[in-house]
C-alpha cells in the first residue's frame, strides 16, 4: 500500500478552489490546474486502496486559512477511506527530538537562517506525523518542508510533479 504526506500547501486545493497556484520552478510559470492534478492523485490511490495522510499541524494550518468549521471538513475527510488524519501524539514528539537532536546544530541550522525557528519546528512536526504514519513521501511546495524532507531523505513533490487530468477525448466528426 503506498502511504503520501500532504502538507497545507497541497490540502488547501481540496479545501479552497480560489487558492493561489504554486509557481512551476521548471517553467517559472503557475501551475495549471492544480485542484484537478490533487483531485487525480486522490481518485487514483483511492482505486489502489492507498493512503492520504493528513498531519494535523497541516489541517489546523489550512482550516485557519479558510475561516470555515473544522467539523465540516473532518467529516469530509473521514467520509473518504483514502485519508488519514494523522495526530501529533507521543511517538510524533519521539522521532521530532530524535530529528532535532540529530540536526539542530548542523544542516537546520542553514535552514534557521532563512526561517524562524517555529516554522522549522511545524515543518519538523509534519515530517514527523508523516513518518510515524508510514508515509514514504511527502507532497508540499513549501519551501521549508522540501528542505526537511530533503535532510530526513523522505522524497517530496510539488503539485506541478502531479500529473494533470487527461484532456477530455474528442468527439468523432464523422458519426452523428
Amino acid at each position: 500500500m503506498i502511504v503520501i504526506a500532504i502538507d497545507t500547501s497541497v490540502l488547501l486545493y481540496m479545501i479552497d478552489p480560489s487558492t493561489s497556484p504554486p509557481i512551476d520552478t521548471a517553467t517559472g510559470q503557475p501551475v495549471g490546474k492544480c485542484r484537478e492534478r490533487v483531485d487525480l492523485l486522490v481518485a487514483t490511490l483511492s482505486k489502489r486502496g492507498s493512503k492520504l495522510v493528513i498531519p494535523t499541524p497541516a489541517l489546523a494550518e489550512a482550516l485557519v486559512r479558510t475561516g470555515i468549521s473544522a467539523s465540516v471538513y473532518l467529516q469530509m475527510f473521514r467520509g473518504f477511506s483514502v485519508f488519514q488524519i494523522a495526530d501529533f501524539d507521543q511517538r510524533a514528539a519521539i522521532e521530532t527530538a530524535t530529528i532535532m537532536g540529530q540536526h539542530w546544530g548542523g544542516r537546520l541550522a542553514d535552514l534557521r537562517a532563512t526561517v524562524s525557528r517555529h516554522k522549522i519546528k511545524f515543518d519538523l512536526q509534519i515530517l514527523a506525523i508523516s513518518k510515524v504514519a508510514g508515509a514514504t513521501e511527502i507532497l508540499s511546495d513549501d519551501p521549508g518542508v522540501k528542505a526537511v524532507a530533503t535532510l530526513l531523505a523522505m522524497p517530496c513533490r510539488g503539485i506541478a510533479d502531479l500529473p494533470p487530468p487527461p484532456e477530455p477525448a474528442q468527439p468523432d466528426l464523422f458519426s452523428a
